[in-house]
């Protein structure tokens, strides 16, 4: 959900196409969820769960469509 927010649904400004740890972390304390204790596995499993590509930069991860549509599908309210 934290990749779909900055690749759809951040302000203009904030919308980004790969993530990375840190805007997992951030993510975390703004909605105040728990963190995760290693965020970096975190997305290493998203993407070997078929729902993060690797991006360009090390670290980073980008969602791809069955992430779109896994959050659709389990959040249809953002796509009001």
């Amino acid at each position: 959900t934290v990749a779909y927010y900055y690749r759809f649904e951040a302000p203009e400004g904030q919308r980004k196409d790969a993530i990375t740890k840190d805007d997992l972390l951030h993510a975390c304390r703004l909605d105040d969820w728990d963190r995760p204790k290693k965020p970096e596995q975190t997305l290493v499993n998203a993407q070997h769960a078929g729902l993060l590509d690797k991006g360009s930069e090390r670290g980073t991860y980008i969602i791809n469509s069955v992430g779109e549509n896994l959050v659709a599908m389990t959040l249809p309210e953002l796509n009001k």
